[in-house]
């Protein structure tokens, strides 16, 4: 599928940002730091900022959306607690994020496992792409990464599998995907 650069007359089109340079729809971005440096936080807030399209965080909001937000590791009170103080002191109505915020605590349900002995989507996939469409999602943020799949993360090649899931989420369904 190669194709000749000299048959390229038009510009290609703008990337679609979301917020600031941070989420773009068809890519896969993520936050990395050691535990506990506040990363949770920090995207909590920006997920907000994105369901509001308010710059909370003082990134620009180039379209309010729709997120999608799964955490992995904290349960339903314990997100609800991090949404509630982030609220409270960004005084923001529960009636502001009605239809742009979703939230979900799955546990134990993976995107990547293996099975028979080789790299395999788990059920999460199919999941998430059923909520993605029924809520038109724009930006699905999955919180920690490591809780996302079964595979070894010392391998390359897993994770790879990994990104590639998510990569393929992000394209087919014009969203930002965020770990």
């Amino acid at each position: 599928n190669e194709w000749d650069a000299g048959d390229i007359v038009d510009a290609p089109p703008p990337r679609e940002w979301l917020l600031g340079n941070q989420f773009c729809r068809r890519f896969l971005s993520g936050l990395l730091a050691p535990g506990a440096t506040g990363k949770t936080a920090l995207r909590t807030l920006q997920y907000l900022a994105l369901a509001t399209g308010r710059p909370l965080t003082g990134q620009h909001v180039f379209k309010r959306c729709r997120v999608l937000l799964l955490s992995l590791e904290d349960d339903d009170n314990e997100l609800q607690r991090r949404l509630a103080a982030a609220r409270i002191h960004h005084d923001i109505a529960p009636a502001d994020l009605k239809g742009w915020l979703f939230c979900a605590t799955p546990k134990g349900i993976k995107l990547a496992d293996i099975r028979d002995g080789a790299r395999a989507s788990g059920p999460l996939e199919a999941m998430l792409r059923r909520t993605i469409a029924d809520r038109q999602i724009d930006l699905l943020g999955l919180d920690p990464f490591v809780k996302l799949h079964a595979l070894e993360e010392n391998d390359n090649g897993a994770m790879d599998f990994v990104c590639d899931l998510l990569v393929k989420l992000a394209i087919e369904f014009n969203i930002a995907v965020d770990v």
